[in-house]
């Protein structure tokens, strides 16, 4: 694991969302993936929730996630990762995008357009009865961090 570059979770969607009636607390000490530099997560934002609690990646400087469409987000260990994460704490422009079916949001450490994203934050809809106001509130960690990134740009 010490050089693995690439995490890819892909999980499947499912109605149910599986919880365990109690579940450990994350390790004293995380497992540090040192040469991690990109992760990308489909599935619940409860299942990121517990594997990032769990992991230090020191180089980690892309991170794509796509969250299963709810009414509400409560992710308080992206947070926490996103701000301990060098490259991914100091976004340069922030694109925020909403779409009829899902909601896009994307840091860059440049300016430039063309400049490539280093989070890419996403909803996937599932449910075609979904309420579209589920999608016009961005999860507040996310809009926290972009809020403080200085000249930002929002679309």
């Amino acid at each position: 694991m010490t050089r693995l570059k690439l995490l890819v979770l892909d999980f499947q969607f499912s109605h149910f969302l599986h919880r365990q009636t109690s579940q450990p607390p994350p390790p004293s000490t995380p497992i540090t993936l040192p040469a991690l530099i990109n992760l990308r997560f489909q599935g619940w934002c409860e299942y990121l929730e517990e594997i990032i609690a769990r992991i230090d990646t020191p180089q980690l400087d892309t991170m794509s996630i796509s969250f299963f469409e709810r009414d509400s987000y409560h992710t308080p260990q992206l947070f926490k990762f996103i701000s301990c994460t060098n490259q991914l704490r100091s976004p340069r422009r922030v694109d925020a995008v909403l779409y009829d079916d899902t909601i896009k949001v994307k840091l860059y450490l440049k300016m430039d357009p063309l400049s490539d994203e280093i989070l890419k934050l996403e909803t996937l809809r599932w449910d075609s009865d979904w309420p579209l106001s589920s999608l016009a509130r961005p999860p507040s960690p996310l809009w926290n961090a972009s809020t403080s990134a200085g000249d930002d740009m929002i679309h």
